[in-house]
C-alpha cells in the first residue's frame, strides 16, 4: 500500500517551476490559485489552447483515456468482459465514426481557424502525454496500460459523448409505449404514459439556470446562476480554467479533452447551459427479408444492410469479432441506456436508431463554443449559438450592459411522420425526417418585461414557433417552483441565488 501511495504522489504533476516545451511559440505563464484553478497567460490564443491541452493531459489524462475508450468501445481491453455490452453499444452508436468524419471535413479546409486551434490544443495534450510517459499516472501503472498519443478525433469523440449523454432520454420510452400500444391500444397507452404531461418525476436529476436584469437585482447589474446536473464522478466532469490572451479573456468550466470554456464568462458576457430535453432520437422498425436476413425493405425494395466490422479488443484474450448493421436511418441497435445503465433491448423486431447528430457536423458545435468565448453582446452570442449542431441546449445569457436572454442552441428534427413518441415504421423514406429545424425557428427571448429568464429542463410550450421539441417532458414542478421564487421578490440578491439553488420545496 505504501508503495502504491508513493507512486500516486510522485505521479502528481508539479504546479510550480519552469518547463521548456516543444511546440509552444512564446512564453506562457500559468498561475494556480488556492482553489486549484489554473490561470493561463499567453500571447496568442494558439499558445493558450496549447497550454490548456497540456494542463488537461497532466492533470486528467486517465479521465480522458476513459472517455476515449468509452466512445470507441475499447473498455474491455482495459477492464475485461464486464465492459463488453458497453463496448458493443458504443461501437453501434458510432461516436468514433462521427469524429473521424468531422476531422476529415476539417482537414479538407486547411485555412479553417477552428482546425488550427484544435491542432494547437492537441499538440499541448501530446506534450503532456510525453511527460506522463516518464512518470505515468497511477491508474496507468496499476492497469498496465500504454499511454497512447492523442488526436483531433479523440477530442471530437469527447464532444460527441457529451452530446450523446444529453440526447438519450426519450427513445427507451418509445420502446415502452410501443409495447403498451400492442397490448392495450394507443389511447390507453397514452393515458398510462401521458404525452407532454410534465408528470415524469422518477429521475432525481435536472439542471437549472436563470438570470435577472438590473431592475430586479439588488446590485444594479445582471446576476446569472447555472447548475447543470451532469453525472457525479471523481474527478469531476468539469475542469475550471481561466484563459487570458489578446484574443480571449474567459473563465469557467472546461471539459478535459476539449479546448475553450463551455460554461462561464468573459469581460462582457456570462452564460450557462441546461438541457432542452428535446427528442432528437427516433427508433425505426425494420421489415427483414424472410429469405435473406441481411436485407430490409426500403421503398418497396429489399436493400442490403451495410456491414461494418469493428472487432472488440479484450483484456488478456483474443479480440472478439463484431459486426454493425447500418441502414438508411442509422445503425441497428441492440441496447438502450436507462438510468445510466446499458440494457439489452427486449423487442421482437430489428430497430434502427436515427440521431440528430448523424445529420449534423459535430465540429460546428466546437466552433460555436469558441465563438461564445469571445462574444461581447447578445447579437454575437446568438450568432455563436446558431452553429450548435448538438442536442439543443438552453443558453442563459447576461451582459455588462444589463441585458439578459434565453436562446435554444442546437438541432431539432422536423418529422415527416409521427411525433417521435413511439416507434416509427422503417420501410419507406416517407417516414424519415425532413431535416433539422432552421435556427430562426428556435426559441429565443431577450430582455423580457418580467426582468428574468429561467429554465429547469421543462418546456412550457412543446412546439414554440411550430417546431415540436418533444412529446415527453421533464417534471414541471421544478420549473414552476423556480418561476415562483423569481417572482416572489422585488429585488434579488446573491444570497437569494444560493438559497434558490438549495431550495428543496416541491
Amino acid at each position: 500500500m505504501e508503495e502504491l501511495l508513493n507512486t500516486a504522489k510522485n505521479a502528481f504533476p508539479s504546479v510550480s517551476g519552469t518547463e521548456k516545451l516543444n511546440g509552444i511559440k512564446e512564453e506562457v505563464e500559468i498561475l494556480w490559485d488556492k482553489w486549484g484553478i489554473p490561470h493561463i497567460y499567453a500571447n496568442s490564443i494558439y499558445d493558450a489552447y496549447f497550454a490548456q491541452g497540456y494542463i488537461h493531459a497532466r492533470h486528467r489524462l486517465f479521465q480522458m483515456e476513459q472517455f476515449r475508450r468509452l466512445t470507441t468501445g475499447e473498455l474491455s481491453e482495459m477492464t475485461g468482459e464486464g465492459s463488453l455490452d458497453s463496448d458493443k453499444h458504443y461501437k453501434i452508436i458510432g461516436l468514433h465514426r462521427i469524429a473521424k468524419a468531422c476531422v476529415e471535413r476539417l482537414k479538407n479546409d486547411p485555412t479553417n481557424e477552428q482546425l488550427s486551434l484544435l491542432e494547437s490544443y492537441v499538440k499541448g495534450v501530446n506534450v503532456g502525454i510525453e511527460k506522463a510517459r516518464k512518470n505515468p499516472p497511477v491508474e496507468f501503472s496499476v492497469l498496465e496500460l500504454n499511454i497512447r498519443d492523442w488526436g483531433m478525433e479523440d477530442s471530437l469523440k469527447i464532444s460527441g459523448l457529451l452530446d450523446w449523454g444529453l440526447s438519450g432520454g426519450s427513445h427507451p420510452l418509445e420502446l415502452l409505449r410501443a409495447k403498451l400500444i400492442s397490448k392495450v391500444g394507443r389511447e390507453m397507452a397514452n393515458k398510462i404514459i401521458p404525452l407532454f404531461s410534465g408528470a415524469n418525476i422518477e429521475k432525481p436529476v435536472g439542471s437549472n439556470g436563470w438570470a435577472v436584469s438590473p431592475k430586479k437585482s439588488n446590485t444594479g447589474a445582471v446576476l446569472l446562476a447555472n447548475d447543470p446536473h451532469l453525472p457525479l464522478m471523481l474527478p469531476s466532469i468539469w475542469f475550471l480554467v481561466h484563459i487570458i490572451c489578446p484574443e480571449s479573456k474567459v473563465i469557467g468550466c472546461s471539459l478535459p479533452g476539449l479546448p475553450s470554456v463551455l460554461i462561464g464568462h468573459n469581460e462582457k458576457i456570462a452564460w450557462g447551459c441546461t438541457n432542452v430535453s428535446a427528442d432528437t432520437i427516433d427508433l425505426f422498425e425494420l421489415e427483414i427479408n424472410p429469405e435473406n436476413v441481411k436485407q430490409y425493405r426500403y421503398n418497396d425494395k429489399w436493400v442490403d444492410f451495410e456491414e461494418i466490422e469493428d472487432p472488440i479488443k479484450m483484456k488478456d484474450k483474443d479480440s472478439i469479432p463484431f459486426t454493425i448493421l447500418m441502414t438508411k436511418f442509422g445503425p441497428v441497435i441492440e441496447y438502450v441506456e436507462h438510468d445510466r445503465e446499458i440494457q439489452k433491448i427486449n423487442y421482437p423486431g430489428k430497430l434502427a436508431l436515427k440521431w440528430i447528430s448523424y445529420e449534423g457536423r459535430t465540429e460546428d458545435s466546437l466552433k460555436g463554443f469558441l465563438k461564445i468565448n469571445n462574444s461581447s453582446n447578445w447579437a454575437e452570442f446568438r450568432e455563436a449559438t446558431s452553429y450548435m449542431a448538438m442536442n439543443p441546449q438552453n443558453f442563459i445569457y447576461g451582459d455588462v450592459e444589463g441585458n439578459i436572454g434565453h436562446q435554444h442552441g442546437g438541432k431539432i428534427p422536423i418529422r415527416n411522420y409521427g411525433d417521435g413518441a413511439t416507434i416509427t415504421p422503417g420501410t419507406n423514406e416517407k417516414y424519415d425526417w425532413k431535416g433539422p429545424a432552421p435556427f430562426e425557428k428556435m426559441f429565443s427571448i431577450y430582455n423580457p418585461n418580467s426582468g428574468f429568464v429561467y429554465t429547469a429542463n421543462h418546456n412550457e410550450d412543446k412546439a414554440p414557433n411550430g417546431v415540436l421539441i418533444s412529446q415527453e417532458s421533464s417534471g414541471v414542478y421544478r420549473q414552476k417552483r423556480l418561476k415562483n421564487l423569481l417572482q416572489s421578490k422585488e429585488k434579488i440578491s446573491f444570497q437569494d441565488f444560493k438559497d434558490f439553488q438549495n431550495d428543496l420545496y416541491s
